[in-house]
């Protein structure tokens, strides 16, 4: 069995400098967001549509997410235990695919403290409503399968009262 250990390297090499540069950039491009529109970093109007982007922005991400998804149903549900090992690398990535979707989404709508409206007014002839309801849901999902993940880590190293 393979065991974990610290690498012994440098934290601050090229790559993530580069990293670290795209992520200042995309803080420079939500602040533009927030204060110019969603047209001023994105040249949407009328002409190019706003649901476009939106389908490509979510369609992929949520296309990456799926693979967990299936892959926890084949090993858990289909019973196909060959496929054991790669449901936690599964899981991982789809808990974070939907995670980036989320935030992603919460910068295209805008209004993003309005988030919590769709569980309250249910609108079902709205194409959103029926997004944001499953995205909720899906995350809610992958982070109560996730839990077992993290709480395993602290496995008799904590004790709790009671019996």
């Amino acid at each position: 069995m393979h065991h974990p250990y610290p690498l012994k390297m440098k934290f601050w090499t090229p790559g993530v400098l580069v990293l670290l540069a795209f992520m200042a950039a995309g803080a420079v491009a939500v602040i533009a967001r927030y204060t110019g529109g969603i047209g001023y970093v994105s040249n949407l109007s009328t002409a190019r549509p706003w649901g476009l982007w939106i389908g490509i922005d979510v369609a992929s991400g949520v296309a990456l997410t799926a693979g967990g998804f299936t892959t926890a149903f084949v090993a858990h549900i289909a019973g196909r235990h060959l496929f054991e090992p790669v449901v936690r690398p599964a899981l991982l990535t789809a808990m974070l695919g939907y995670t980036f979707v989320v935030l992603g989404l919460l910068v295209d709508i805008g209004r993003s403290w309005a988030i919590w409206k769709p569980m309250v007014y249910w609108n079902f002839n709205s194409v959103l409503f029926e997004v944001a309801m499953c995205v909720m849901l899906y995350l809610n999902v992958l982070y109560i399968e996730f839990i077992p993940i993290v709480v395993e880590q602290f496995k008799g190293r904590v004790n709790l009262p009671g019996p």
